[in-house]
């Protein structure tokens, strides 16, 4: 018997206009063997509602409505998080905490929490003979983070993808009903029974890129409240995009086998069909806008060079520019995994600072 039919494995997300995105996370996870998929929909303004509510009609979803739970006192979820990822992360560390609090462990014995753009994958030969990962008996499983390089095509499927570059963080699945559970953030979580290793022939998939058109898309989708974003509305937390992986993910080619013929099933039969092709749709009109909204920044800037001569004052130098372009196109010929990777370029992994692999 496989690990999912050993463990009732709830899946646990938070989506934000994910109308685009949702189906397929959701099919992959259920034919991987979950048992329940839990979405919480926050500050959306696409069909993403919709989408669950007929896709739940026909499978193990469920979903809720979660605008403000960032609002919520902080203290409401200390217990569960650390107070540094509250304040940094509220909406995630906080939806985090609110499923562990409302899960229970009669229902289910695990919780794997993923992001839309996040698929747990395992490599072995196939899905019936996956074992326990690693064999870790722990409260807390740790899986290496594998980002995957960008697509050439829009809106491929997960089966079409193969390279990239492993992370140093980790994602994690919980037990429930533990007294001693803490968040430390969205790549740590500590249990007093947990040896903190990471499994072994499984890795979470990244697809925090997609097709440069997506990425643009993706630029646009700002959460309230959050440190970190630039201006208007931007995301900061990203380092441009590139087809280019410096590693292949070791594929489970039997899992995926008919997979893009099932995904079409799963679609067909849900009905979601034309609510999937206007998300897709609504996607590349947000490619659209935010390609307007650069060019009017190239003319902002443009007539603030202007205004501005003689006053001493300048809001762009054009030598930063240039020499922060030329060493950021050196650097990513030399490691391209750097666009791929989450950690900050200027600092270096300590040792000991994240969990270790086991074979």
């Amino acid at each position: 018997m496989n690990f999912f039919e050993c463990n009732k494995v709830l899946l646990a997300g938070c989506a934000k206009d994910e109308a685009a995105y949702l189906p397929e996370w959701i099919f992959y996870h259920l034919k991987l063997g979950v048992s329940g998929i839990l979405i919480y929909v926050n500050n959306t303004t696409d069909a993403s509602e919709e989408m669950l509510l007929k896709i739940a009609e026909k499978h193990p979803v469920e979903y809720c409505i979660a605008d403000g739970i960032e609002l919520k006192p902080d203290d409401a979820f200390a217990d569960l998080a650390n107070r540094d990822y509250l304040r940094t992360n509220p909406i995630q560390s906080k939806y985090y905490a609110d499923i562990y609090q409302k899960t229970s462990a009669a229902d289910y014995d695990y919780i794997l929490y993923l992001d839309i753009d996040e698929f747990l994958h395992f490599d072995c030969h196939s899905v019936n003979s996956t074992r326990k990962p690693a064999s870790i008996d722990g409260d807390v499983i740790n899986f290496r983070w594998f980002n995957l390089a960008g697509d050439t095509r829009n809106f491929v499927d997960l089966s079409q993808t193969s390279s990239g570059s492993y992370d140093e963080y980790t994602k994690f699945m919980v037990r429930t009903g533990l007294s001693d559970v803490k968040f430390q953030d969205a790549h740590l979580c500590t249990s007093d029974n947990s040896p903190g290793d990471i499994a072994s022939h499984a890795q979470v998939l990244h697809r925090n890129l997609r097709s440069r058109d997506e990425y643009l898309a993706l630029l646009t989708r700002r959460p309230p409240n959050t440190q970190n974003r630039l201006a208007f509305d931007i995301k900061q937390n990203r380092r441009g995009w590139s087809s280019r992986g410096q590693e292949q993910y070791p594929m489970n080619v039997i899992f995926f086998e008919g997979y893009s013929e099932q995904l079409c099933s799963f679609i067909e039969t849900s009905s979601i069909q034309k609510l999937l092709s206007d998300a897709k749709s609504a996607t590349l009109r947000k490619k659209e806008d935010f390609v307007a909204f650069i060019e009017g920044v190239q003319t902002t800037n443009t007539e603030l060079g202007k205004v501005l001569f003689g006053t001493g004052l300048s809001h762009l130098s054009l030598r930063d520019v240039l020499r922060m372009r030329f060493l950021w196109r050196v650097l990513l010929l030399l490691k391209p995994q750097l666009i791929h990777q989450h950690k900050p370029i200027s600092s270096k992994t300590i040792k000991g600072s994240r969990p270790g692999i086991t074979d």
